[in-house]
């Protein structure tokens, strides 16, 4: 594919990459999440949080990655699984959504 400008001579304009889109990391706790947190440099688009209901609002993430330990059958706080919490936030991002289990 050859590019000049703004125009693309090819099959198709090239994909998003994906380690641009907004990524969710979910820790088992908060000792675990604030050591992540020192490792990441603080303009990286990355948000770290546990699995409480009132850390999942906001911004709708587009790759999940959810750490050992954590049990994506639990209810959180009588919304639903956290699997099927993080599931749903998902939608918006369609076949880009990316849902990692470690």
């Amino acid at each position: 594919m050859v590019r000049f400008g703004k125009f693309y001579f090819g099959w198709a304009k090239p994909e998003s990459q994906l380690r641009y889109l907004p990524e969710l990391i979910v820790c088992h706790n908060e000792k675990q999440a604030e050591r992540i947190r020192r490792t990441l440099r603080p303009d990286t688009p990355v948000r770290v949080v546990t699995p409480h209901i009132s850390q999942l609002r906001g911004r709708v993430y587009a790759k999940v990655t959810v750490l050992p330990g954590v049990d994506l059958d639990q209810d959180v706080d009588g919304a639903g699984s956290l699997r099927s919490i993080l599931q749903h936030r998902q939608l918006m991002w369609g076949d880009r959504a990316i849902l990692i289990e470690l």
